[in-house]
C-alpha cells in the first residue's frame, strides 16, 4: 500500500455500507499501518463510537492489537 493514498482509502472504507469492510479497514489498515498516526487513532475512535453492527465489533475486538 502507498501510505499517502491509503489512508484517505481507509477514511472512506469506514463509511462504506457493508459492516465487514469497516471492521477490515479499522484493523488490518489503520492499525497496521497507521497507529502511530493520530489522525488514524482519532479515526479509529470515530469509527469505534459510531459502529452499531454487532458482529462487525466483535471482529474488531477480536483481531485488534489495541483491545488486548
Amino acid at each position: 500500500l502507498d501510505g499517502k493514498s491509503a489512508f484517505p482509502l481507509a477514511a472512506a472504507a469506514l463509511r462504506d455500507p457493508v459492516p465487514a469492510v469497516r471492521a477490515y479497514a479499522a484493523v488490518m489498515v489503520l492499525e497496521h499501518y497507521f497507529m502511530a498516526i493520530p489522525e488514524a487513532v482519532k479515526l479509529r475512535a470515530r469509527y469505534l463510537a459510531e459502529e452499531r453492527d454487532p458482529d462487525a465489533l466483535a471482529f474488531v475486538h477480536r483481531f485488534s492489537k489495541l483491545a488486548q
